[in-house]
């Protein structure tokens, strides 16, 4: 997908450095980009695997590297999101407290007004089970006890659309109703397209903020549903604020230690002073991963608290 986004943004037919393409051209070919990702996966799966598919959630960031001040000035960089599905990208700004939110993207779910307004539309149902798609009431033969419907994240479902029960023989005659999708966009899943699914991206375009320069620090933070099942946007933020908060007062200490040793360094013990310095040059080193170290520490704490989806998380440091 990144190959093909690249292809898509080099194609615009714009006179004009990349930087200073009109957010509408960039919106087009981020289109054309899904449109093309959408049309190798139907020919692979067309015949075979008809249920897989995935979401996908894009971040590019346009920055302008002309050193002229004034068109830096007018030109600031640019974050360009591209989202299919329910993963979710937020930009996050430290420069004070609490750490504040900007969304990239909304995830894309089916009890969402204008998601289910046109799955409707093309036949589908959005229940939280499927015993719920006749009637929204509860139905007696059904083992589920009626709680756990509505604890249950509404899903994409169609009463002709039929697969077996995998605990199920071929000769049983126990079949449920699918595709039962949790997310109403996605790459693939071809079988549902026809009722709903649609792999159309949203494209949000955020021009970074001229006094950004003025704050402590910037990051990204990308990940899949697994992640935002079980920590809201802000509970990330107030992590990636704890570590990079921690990024700069370990530079800090670092620096004025490597200042002393050098310092010393004529001194009567320069073996001494060069172990120091050695120390405190690794130290910053790690120090300077502050966006792996977020990735990790998110992670775990998904763990913790039981996620149940896959975690996927990518953490991009702007400054």
């Amino acid at each position: 997908m990144p190959g093909i986004i690249c292809k898509c943004t080099h194609e615009i037919p714009h006179d004009c450095p990349l930087v200073d393409v009109p957010d509408q051209c960039l919106r087009d070919a981020m289109h054309k980009a899904c449109d093309i990702m959408q049309g190798i996966l139907t020919d692979v799966l067309c015949t075979q695997h008809r249920t897989t598919g995935s979401t996908a959630n894009i971040v590019l960031v346009i920055l302008n590297n002309n050193n002229n001040n004034n068109n830096m000035a007018t030109t600031p960089p640019r974050i360009v999101c591209v989202n299919v599905g329910d993963s979710r990208g937020i930009m996050c700004h430290r420069h004070d407290d609490p750490t504040t939110v900007t969304p990239l993207s909304d995830d894309h779910k089916p009890g969402a007004s204008y998601e289910q307004a046109r799955i409707v539309q093309l036949g589908g149902y959005v229940a939280t089970h499927p015993d719920l798609v006749d009637s929204y009431y509860y139905r007696a033969a059904t083992t589920t006890p009626l709680r756990s419907f509505f604890s249950q994240p509404l899903r994409v479902w169609h009463p002709q659309c039929i697969y077996q029960s995998a605990s199920s023989s071929s000769s049983s005659s126990s079949f449920l109703r699918g595709p039962g999708l949790s997310v109403s966009r996605s790459f693939g899943d071809v079988y549902a397209v026809s009722y709903g699914l649609t792999h159309q991206p949203d494209v949000r375009i955020i021009w970074t903020p001229r006094e950004s320069h003025r704050q402590q620090h910037c990051f990204i933070v990308i990940a899949s549903d697994g992640l935002w099942d079980v920590m809201s946007s802000d509970d990330v933020a107030f992590w990636g604020g704890q570590i990079y908060d921690q990024y700069a007062h370990t530079i800090h200490q670092s620096l004025s230690a490597i200042h002393t040793s050098l310092a010393f360094e004529g001194s009567a013990d320069p073996a001494a002073a060069a172990r120091v310095f050695q120390a405190h040059i690794t130290e910053s080193v790690t120090a300077l991963y502050p966006h792996v170290q977020l990735a990790h520490r998110l992670y775990h704490i998904a763990r913790q608290r039981n996620a149940s989806d896959n975690i996927t998380i990518a953490v991009v440091t702007l400054f």
